[in-house]
């Protein structure tokens, strides 16, 4: 998520997701995506995703800030900054930096040969040259069983379901989504768009639903962009 589906702290797995969408300029015309992270009825911070074309590379920068309070005393607080550069579709460089509740994680990732290799919490290890990330933004996210957790460095395992097409309000208007049902070492509800883009996720945080909203929305053209950058 980079915040981290597999985290399990007071947020759970803390991010978010929607059934609905609603917000004011969606389809802006820009390469970013920002989505409100809504816990329950409260809105306790943001997701945002720049996507930026640098030569041949696309470099994504992911922030994400969450607070929960308890009557208006914050009881946990989570930051995370995380930078990808893709090239020639694979993701060649990442480095996160995470706050996530008194506790701090850091991870560089670069490809060396055949192979990424990933300093975390875990130590080193080396995955697969076209491993995604749990930043969930790529559209070949739900095909795959393997990701890289972007707050520790380690591999998750996951299988996806597709569970149904819904339509999501976007603005003022609205889109058709498939839904999938991730499980494994991720258990969370995530859409995409029939274009691929990623546009809600849900999960439950002790007891509480936690969803994304997105708020800014990449436009078609952007996200041709985008996708052209990875080769999807």
């Amino acid at each position: 998520m980079t915040m981290l589906m597999t985290r399990r702290s007071v947020m759970g797995t803390a991010a978010g997701a929607v059934a609905a969408c609603t917000t004011s300029g969606a389809f802006a015309s820009s390469r970013s995506m920002q989505f409100d992270v809504i816990r329950g009825n409260n809105l306790i911070g943001t997701h945002r995703l720049d996507f930026m074309l640098r030569g041949d590379a696309l470099v994504v920068n992911v922030e994400i800030s969450l607070v929960v309070e308890v009557a208006w005393i914050p009881v946990f607080r989570y930051e995370h900054a995380n930078t990808e550069v893709w090239r020639d579709g694979r993701l060649v460089q990442l480095d996160s930096r995470t706050h996530d509740d008194g506790n701090d994680h850091v991870v560089h990732a670069e490809v060396d040969g055949d192979g990424l290799v990933i300093e975390g919490d875990h130590g080193r290890i080396v995955a697969e040259p076209d491993i995604l990330t749990t930043s969930y933004w790529h559209p070949e996210t739900p095909t795959r069983d393997r990701l890289l957790d972007t707050q520790k460095g380690r591999i998750v395992e996951v299988v996806h379901v597709p569970s149904g097409i819904d339509r999501m309000a976007v603005a003022r208007d609205s889109l058709e989504a498939q839904r999938y049902e991730a499980s494994g070492d991720l258990d969370l509800t995530i859409w995409y768009s029939l274009q691929g883009i990623w546009c809600g996720l849900r999960f439950d945080a002790r007891g509480e639903q936690v969803n994304y909203q997105p708020v800014i929305f990449p436009d078609p053209d952007a996200w041709q962009q985008i996708t052209s950058a990875i080769g999807a």
